[in-house]
């Protein structure tokens, strides 16, 4: 594994400028083209009815069951944090190893599944051994919508569901951290919001902490009050409302309605409320709603997210899943 890790710079990855001894460029560049997305029909027709066969009324499918058709992988590049710095000229950037990394996202027995790729790197300020995150989103944009759709990811996988975004990926996030503890200590979040690229800070009242077993898998989760970001939306479920409704180490199932130009987004997991949020009451010097809009616009991608990072924030060799994707325009 150590002959093939490569240097991050300080902020970015590092260029791709220097290889071990023992991999050509041909080689490294091989390595990450199979990250490509794949489809991996392994149930053929069945996996194919069965999707189009439980449609909820009034919506469409957006995943037939079968393959990636209307998705496409895109690498999980880093972004301005809030949106005005993204509406400025965006200086030349040193070409990284992140620029090629689109994941591994495949289907088997009807199930999307997204892990990091399989060229890993080292980071050059800590010496984590670091996983290249990536995208899954749909070719098509959408404004006014609801969405549902099922989740399983691993132990440890931080993931989210992101709506109105960017190609770059920036927008709305419906936090999936199902992970423990950062580095600084604060817990992650399931069912509220992040704004990623356009103030780079939650919506969350709370901080989650898991209770891992033995065997590698959480046992419990307490919510704590949180202190970082916004703490105030219209709507936040209480720590004994989350655990009724989440379910530990299987399927869960989300519905998110998102409606407005400064769009009201509303989670429920499991039928039981989470979170809503009115993107335009929310108050923060880093969030400038007029230059959201103008960077965002009134439609954008679905996608589903692998983060980039060290193996506590997602598992080498871990795996979200997808399933069940239908999508109602409003």
């Amino acid at each position: 594994m150590k002959n093939r890790l490569i240097i991050l710079s300080a902020l970015l990855l590092a260029p791709l400028t220097a290889l071990p001894s023992d991999e050509s460029p041909a080689a490294a560049k091989q390595s990450s083209k199979q990250g490509v997305a794949t489809s991996i029909a392994t149930v053929g027709g069945a996996a194919q009815a069965s999707a189009l066969e439980n449609v909820p009324a009034g919506f469409e499918p957006l995943f037939d069951g079968h393959s990636l058709a209307g998705w496409h992988t895109a690498p999980r590049l880093s972004v301005p944090k809030t949106a005005g710095e993204a509406l400025q000229p965006a200086p030349a950037k040193t070409p990284t190893a992140q620029d090629n990394a689109r994941g591994r996202w495949e289907v088997r027995d009807g199930i999307i599944c997204g892990g990091q790729d399989k060229l890993r790197v080292v980071h050059r300020e800590d010496g984590m051994d670091w996983g290249l995150g990536s995208w899954l989103m749909t070719d098509a944009t959408f404004g006014d919508f609801e969405l549902r759709l099922d989740a399983r990811p691993d132990w440890p996988c931080d993931t989210g569901i992101y709506v109105r975004t960017t190609p770059l990926g920036q927008g709305f996030q419906i936090l999936l951290d199902h992970r423990g503890d950062d580095t600084g200590g604060v817990g992650g979040a399931i069912g509220f919001i992040y704004l990623r690229g356009i103030g780079g800070l939650r919506v969350c009242p709370h901080n989650f902490r898991w209770t891992v077993g033995p065997d590698g898998l959480p046992t419990e989760v307490k919510l704590i009050s949180g202190k970082d970001g916004v703490t105030h939306c219209e709507f936040a479920a209480t720590g004994e409302e989350f655990r009724r409704a989440w379910h530990l180490n299987d399927w869960n199932t989300f519905r998110i309605r998102v409606v407005g130009a400064e769009p009201r987004i509303t989670v429920w997991i499991n039928d039981v409320k989470i979170c809503e949020c009115d993107t335009a009451a929310i108050q923060h010097p880093a969030y400038n709603p007029a230059d959201v809009q103008k960077l965002l616009g009134r439609k954008g991608h679905i996608a589903l997210e692998v983060h980039d990072g060290p193996p506590w924030r997602w598992g080498v060799d871990k795996v979200s899943r997808w399933r069940n994707i239908y999508l109602k325009e409003l």
